[in-house]
């Protein structure tokens, strides 16, 4: 540590540091007050040093933040790749399934719809025998002719008795009944295992889609983490270290310089008592490090 043994070489200093910067002396006057109030060129060095090395800390621990990100993106990557492998299975399962449901349906369909037209047939027939037959009745019920060859308006049939009309849609209705009876419960049963086989078939395709669109998404953000992880790897943490690398560089030449200082104010000093232009000496023999770039650079 290097004391300033008088006002005279604290000019010297001075005039040395403001011609040594160029006439820009901002990081410099810090220096020179320091020096002013007694404290010695080594101090000021000193504290630089403590800045710098304060830099570096907080940058390692910044990289050391980069790399545990990096390590846990590489880790959820390698997750990402398995949870698609089973997300595929998934999919190809109930793809699968759905295959097999919509071939039964597919099967099943062409029978459902016979049966339900046999069905619907047979419906259709009865209820209109039926209707005609309550008809019949109603107008056999309310005539009042002498004979029943007439409808209730006294209308005749044609030869063909109203008993005869009755009976035959009576038959009619029965038959048809019957017929629709019958395809009552082949078309109940067809429309039973085709119900059977489209839930199936929707119940799968959900499946399947609700598997896909995990999928997508996943795919998604598994796209955003190998761009992440590219960033981090390519650019953040090289970035950092090569920061860690400067700083640590200037950590070097502050050190240098600090061993050079005692020696260059001792030749300044002689240099002055020997009577010689101190402008045109610190010119031709300028300090060997010149710190105004590093107390922009450190200091907060």
């Amino acid at each position: 540590m290097i004391a300033i043994r008088n006002s005279k070489l604290y000019v010297l200093i001075a005039l040395l540091l403001s011609i040594a910067t160029l006439g820009n002396a901002i990081g410099w006057v810090a220096i020179v007050g320091l020096i002013g109030t007694g404290v010695a060129l080594g101090m000021a060095i000193a504290q630089i040093t403590r800045w710098i090395k304060e830099d570096i800390k907080n940058k390692e621990k910044t990289l050391a933040g980069l790399q545990k990100e990096l390590k846990k993106a590489k880790k959820q990557r390698d997750a990402n790749a398995d949870e698609k492998e089973r997300l595929d299975g998934k999919i190809s399962r109930y793809e699968g399934l759905r295959g097999q449901a919509q071939s039964k349906l597919d099967e099943v369909t062409p029978e459902y719809e016979a049966a339900k037209t046999a069905y619907d047939t047979a419906k259709k027939n009865y209820d209109k025998y039926s209707k005609e037959y309550t008809q019949l009745q109603r107008s056999y019920m309310d005539h009042t002719g002498a004979c029943y060859h007439c409808d209730a308006n006294n209308k005749c049939f044609e030869g063909t008795s109203l008993e005869q009309r009755m009976s035959s849609a009576w038959k009619s209705s029965q038959k048809w009944k019957v017929k629709r009876d019958n395809a009552k419960t082949p078309y109940n049963e067809k429309r039973a295992e085709k119900n059977k086989w489209d839930r199936l078939v929707n119940k799968y395709t959900g499946k399947r889609d609700d598997y896909q669109a995990d999928k997508d998404e996943l795919v998604e953000s598994h796209a955003i983490l190998l761009t992440r992880i590219k960033t981090l790897e390519e650019t953040e943490i090289p970035a950092k270290e090569k920061e860690i690398e400067a700083a640590e560089a200037d950590l070097d030449m502050v050190g240098a310089a600090e061993n050079e200082y005692p020696g260059y104010l001792d030749r300044l000093e002689r240099a002055d008592q020997q009577g010689k232009n101190m402008r045109q000496w610190i010119m031709d023999n300028p300090p060997p490090k010149n710190f105004e770039g590093y107390l922009e650079k450190y200091h907060q």
